[in-house]
């Protein structure tokens, strides 16, 4: 599962940033929790990616582990949601894993570089897990790039450096994690025609969604700003040719979440999620 949650702190009205067709009642963190849990424990993934995650250690830790799961979060370096007032929590990036079936065997926090080199605000976590029912390894990674127009080169150095940390990774583990299989999660904030997801493709990474429906979805965020409509399709899972997804949550059209758009009552972020079910090639 890949899920960008919307942090309870970046929920709110504000003069430029606010859901203006949104009822406050859907914004409130209250219900918003309650229902993204609902909604990861109704799909039961083995990995869970998400980002805008701005409650790990309150919430969503506790929580997933009476479920099973054991997870990590990595803050952003200089997260937004600081200066939210009343909000004390910085968000980030979470992985989740099924501790039935999934070991997390290394880690890796990485704090991404921008177009001249520099650290960046944006981060990215990097697990190589093992199924303890097959005894395969897999590498798996969770980001969330550089958001808003005109930002598509620090994207698009951002995921080159995301690429070349996977790699490192791989090839520091040694030759038995030289050609493991990869899952890449995140919200790109880049749409299928930006400089990233052609570079992605270019590292032999595959767009799930693509793969699996013949077509990239709709959309993956829709909401109306005070400039109006916003409605893009920006969070992926990357996969490695070994991974072959044998079914898949389609994304609902926009007649099924209401004229209001995101969030709603039903879907409680602003961001879709994007859940597959996949086998290694050869199991």
């Amino acid at each position: 599962m890949q899920w960008n949650i919307l942090a309870d702190a970046l929920s709110y009205s504000s003069p430029t940033e606010n859901f203006i067709k949104c009822a406050p009642e859907v914004l409130g963190w209250p219900a918003r929790q309650e229902r993204i849990l609902q909604d990861i424990l109704l799909y039961s993934p083995d990995v869970v990616c998400l980002e805008e995650v701005d409650h790990f250690h309150d919430y969503f830790s506790p929580k997933l582990k009476a479920h099973g799961y054991s997870g990590t979060f990595v803050a952003k370096p200089d997260s937004p949601c600081l200066r939210v007032p009343g909000h004390t929590s910085p968000d980030g990036c979470a992985v989740f894993v099924r501790e039935n079936r999934l070991e997390i065997m290394e880690l890796q926090e990485v704090v991404l570089k921008d177009d001249h080199g520099l650290a960046s605000n944006q981060i990215a976590i990097i697990v190589i897990l093992n199924d303890l029912l097959t005894n395969h390894k897999f590498l798996a990674a969770v980001t969330h790039l550089k958001a808003k127009e005109g930002n598509e080169m620090i994207r698009l150095a951002q995921g080159k450096d995301l690429l070349l940390n996977l790699r490192q990774t791989k090839c520091g583990m040694g030759s038995s994690t030289k050609d493991l299989p990869v899952l890449v999660c995140g919200d790109f904030n880049a749409t299928p025609n930006e400089p990233i997801y052609q570079e992605m493709r270019e590292n032999g990474l595959k767009s799930a969604y693509l793969i699996a429906a013949k077509h990239e979805a709709q959309f993956t965020t829709w909401k109306f700003r005070p400039k109006g409509e916003v409605c893009h399709t920006i969070d992926y899972v990357w996969h490695s040719s070994e991974f072959i997804a044998r079914n898949f949550l389609e994304v609902p059209s926009k007649d099924i979440i209401g004229k209001a758009a995101l969030p709603s009552v039903d879907f409680p972020s602003d961001h879709l999620s994007l859940v597959f079910d996949f086998k290694l090639s050869g199991e």
